[in-house]
């Protein structure tokens, strides 16, 4: 049997230290998220050892201020008290938020410290009247606890009234005009669009405190989840280092080489003990955290609303543990891209920017769609330039991208296709390609067959595609007639 530990608490009592795991159960669970309101009716100073009494005290008082106890600001607080050395410090405070393995059970933490304290305390002779009492006090306590294994009742929610409302609130930006502090964004588009280049180029424009495409940037924290491909991700930052040689090779950007489920509590709640970590660590905030891709942050059917929805809702327990962090997905287009990014409208209808970025080669345009707070429209055109990084062992290049900026190209003129029949075949032609992944070459069978679903044969068939030859959307080529579809509408 392995040896059993005891630390000597101030007032003389010895302490388990299953008890110590116990009271560093209970502040670690606070540091990643936890809320004090569910275990305010518990938790006693005196019932922890050692440096605890100062973390508790630290914490209790951040919430009666309604501001946040995460490390940093448990930290900031200990610190102006005079207490953190004597707290442990910064580093004691990350170690037992990163080995705290959940928020969830910081209630059965709290009790379980509160009745090895009881434990600890009983009398030892239960026979004078004196003894009797405490143990009779101790028991009814005992019993108590058991009744609150749920929360106390809630409070009434804070409410604002409308003669206070006469002033203009002032909203923090993160990309001044574009991103607000404390959001959820989408940037969305096909592959190969490059949103993920300009999701990268954002993420260390905002880590380096830089503007971004002549907007200013709020400078903290940024946490790069590469969830898909982090050993191109790497490369990525590498090729904007070379290409960017003034940036301060210390500034607080980093990455998470792995994904991160949306769907599993304990998953959130380890990527919420690691923000606090890192926050700590290099002492600035969390501003955007990058979830690369959404798709594999939620291994489930993403137009289910129920597996949105819960994917939706770890966003906003990362945003609510982190009050000044942006959370952004980059995801996938739907299968038709003007129609927004793929999956269930509960994420869509949860967002406060959505970015849609389109283009396959050459200038890309990204263009904010939707804002709930700032307005829409505005357009960032860029190309990517590739950056040689090195060779392989078979001396073939190693490389990869970087964004440049470019001239919004104009939009193309539209040509509408007149003709009953001839806009029936045209629109069907449309649908064929978006069933056939963009393939712009169709048989001469399928043309056929296309037309025949509209009623078009013999010779209302023959008019309506030369017709569309005419006008240049079908041209024939070996094998059928190649698409020509851009440009045209119905």
């Amino acid at each position: 049997m392995s040896a059993v530990t005891f630390i000597d608490r101030p007032n003389g009592h010895a302490v388990h230290d299953g008890n110590l795991r116990s009271e560093e159960a209970v502040l670690g669970a606070l540091l990643i998220g936890g809320k004090w309101t569910d275990i305010a009716d518990i938790v006693r100073a005196e019932d922890y050892s050692a440096k605890h009494p100062l973390i508790v005290a630290a914490i209790a008082a951040l919430a009666a201020e309604g501001k946040p106890y995460d490390t940093l600001m448990v930290s900031q607080q200990l610190e102006r008290s005079g207490h953190l050395v004597a707290a442990g410090g910064i580093e004691y405070l990350s170690q037992i938020a990163r080995t705290t393995p959940s928020a969830a059970n910081v209630r059965a933490y709290a009790i379980d410290v509160r009745r090895r304290a009881i434990e600890q305390g009983l009398p030892a002779n239960h026979r004078d009247a004196d003894g009797i009492a405490r143990l009779k006090r101790a028991i009814a306590e005992l019993d108590a606890l058991e009744t609150k294994a749920t929360p106390a009742a809630a409070t009434a929610f804070h409410v604002v009234w409308f003669a206070t409302m006469n002033a203009a609130v002032h909203q923090s930006h993160l990309i001044k005009g574009l991103l607000l502090v404390n959001t959820l964004v989408v940037i969305y588009g096909e592959p190969g669009s490059g949103k993920t280049f300009m999701a990268m180029d954002m993420a260390l424009a905002v880590a380096a405190g830089k503007p971004w495409r002549g907007h200013k940037t709020k400078k903290g924290l940024v946490i790069y989840v590469a969830g898909e491909g982090a050993a191109s991700v790497r490369q990525r930052v590498a090729a904007y280092r070379k290409t960017h040689p003034d940036t301060d090779p210390g500034i607080p950007f980093c990455i998470v080489p792995q994904a991160v489920d949306f769907l599993d509590t304990e998953s959130v709640d380890r990527l919420i003990a690691t923000i606090h970590g890192l926050e700590s660590e290099v002492r600035e905030r969390a501003v955007l955290i990058i979830v690369d891709t959404l798709s594999r942050a939620m291994e489930g059917n993403e137009n289910a609303p129920e597996v949105m929805g819960r994917a939706v809702n770890s966003a906003e327990r990362i945003r609510a543990a982190c009050d000044e962090a942006t959370v952004t997905f980059v995801h996938h287009a739907g299968k038709d891209p003007s129609k927004g990014a793929r999956g269930h409208t509960k994420l869509n209808a949860a967002i406060d920017t959505e970015i849609f970025v389109e283009g396959k080669s050459g200038v890309r345009v990204a263009e904010v769609k939707k804002q709930r707070d700032l307005a829409v429209g505005d357009k960032f055109a860029f190309e990517l330039r590739q950056v040689i990084l090195g060779t392989d062992p078979d001396g073939d290049a190693i490389t990869s991208c970087v964004v440049d900026d470019a001239a919004t190209p104009m939009p193309p003129a539209i040509t509408r296709i007149k003709g009953a029949n001839k806009a029936k075949l045209f629109v069907a032609l449309k649908e064929w390609q978006r069933a056939h992944a963009g393939n712009d070459l169709i048989s001469s069978i399928d043309l056929a067959a296309v037309a025949k679903a509209q009623k078009l044969t013999g010779s209302r068939k023959r008019e309506a595609q030369a017709g569309l030859e005419e006008e240049g959307v079908l041209r024939p080529a070996v094998g059928g007639h190649r698409l020509n579809l851009d440009g045209f509408t119905a």
